[in-house]
């Protein structure tokens, strides 16, 4: 590539010739090595002797239209909580007691995907509690259409650890066949009847002893960094701006 033809080309028009001449530093530099170029090494020796110019001929065959990338802007907001997004959007803007509807994507810290929504949106009422606080808070002043990576700490996802949710279940409350088939892991549902609203709540089986197991029933995220990707689908305006911060 010559280092004078962006700067020769400047201004020229399509279909268009420009004759140009400059000094070999110009075009090719302080130096120029045989490997680099089609030329002999003989042209190659010249063309480093001072003084010598080049003449080129030039026709401008089409021009590509530059496509303008916003930037992307991460910032943090408190201990741990990050937003990357690219600033190019305008319009209404995502507040607190807004109907918004998004598509989103949850990862671990690791890249292990727990959570997928880009097939179905999800619908729900910013400040409402339907979703983590860190979601709700993440998407505060986004735009229709606009996208955004959330790194959420566990205190905004789905908190930390909780010790009181780890149940000693004595063996003689469970039958011979679970305490055979029961392995370190295993997830067990905790309730006969599902909950008041519909939700069935689950343990894992944390430890196996003679006279009997633990179950942890803490959510399955507790004490994990989430990084969740989402779009704002569609935004009703219902919010005074007031909830959240």
């Amino acid at each position: 590539q010559l280092c004078l033809a962006p700067v020769g080309m400047l201004r020229l028009q399509n279909s268009f010739a420009r004759c140009l001449i400059a000094p070999v530093r110009s075009s090719f530099g302080t130096a120029i090595r045989g490997a680099s170029f089609c030329i002999s090494r003989s042209t190659v020796a010249a063309l480093n002797q001072p003084g010598p110019q080049l003449r080129f001929t030039l026709q401008l065959a089409g021009a590509m239209p530059q496509t303008r990338v916003q930037p992307l802007i991460t910032r943090t907001c408190r201990a741990g909580f990050k937003i990357a997004h690219h600033s190019s959007k305008t319009g209404p803007v995502v507040r607190p007691g807004d109907n918004v509807k998004v598509l989103y994507k949850g990862y671990l810290e690791n890249g292990e995907k727990f959570i997928d929504g880009e097939d179905e949106a999800l619908e729900f009422t910013v400040g409402s509690g339907e979703v983590v606080v860190g979601i709700e808070r993440g998407i505060l002043g986004m735009h229709v259409g606009e996208k955004r990576v959330l790194t959420i700490p566990p205190e905004e996802g789905f908190g930390m650890h909780d010790p009181s949710l780890v149940y000693d279940v004595p063996s003689s409350s469970l039958d011979e066949g679970f305490m055979r088939q029961v392995r370190l892991g295993s997830r067990i549902r905790l309730d006969e009847e599902p909950e008041e609203d519909g939700e069935e709540r689950y343990g894992v089986v944390v430890d196996i002893r003679d006279d009997g197991v633990s179950i942890d029933a803490n959510e399955e995220l507790v004490g994990k960094t989430l990084i969740v990707h989402v779009t704002i689908l569609q935004l009703e305006v219902k919010g005074t701006g007031n909830g959240l911060s």
